[in-house]
């Protein structure tokens, strides 16, 4: 490609002991120019949001911008997460889960799609 660029998906699959009990929220972060589109499947649950990257600065991460995604963990044995950035985005892009005792959404057995 000749020194080229290439736009990749990230795409990671992760299979642990969710708990029903629990709720968990996805935060991912953008620093650079463009945005990204996070699709997040989490058991029975997918939520779908833009992400739109901030300029680099001297405190770089502090100013990230950020999608910030809650599910529950009923009924969900896998967790899928990709990160799609847009044409020419050029940015560094990361993500984290994390788990919380915070009352969680009560979810049927069909898919539940949340785009924010």
């Amino acid at each position: 490609m000749n020194g080229a660029h290439v736009t990749q998906t990230m795409q990671n699959e992760t299979k642990l002991d969710f708990r029903a009990d629990k709720s968990y929220t996805l935060i991912a972060m953008c620093t650079g120019e463009g945005g990204a589109n996070v699709e997040w499947r989490f058991g029975v649950q997918l939520s779908r949001q833009h992400l739109d990257c901030r300029p680099y600065s001297d405190t770089r991460y502090m100013n990230a911008g950020i999608a910030d995604m809650g599910v529950t963990g009923i009924g969900a044995d896998t967790s899928v997460v990709t990160i799609t950035p847009e044409n020419g985005t050029k940015a560094e892009i990361a993500y984290r889960i994390d788990e919380s005792d915070a009352p969680a959404p009560i979810v049927a057995d069909s898919i539940i799609v949340r785009d924010q």
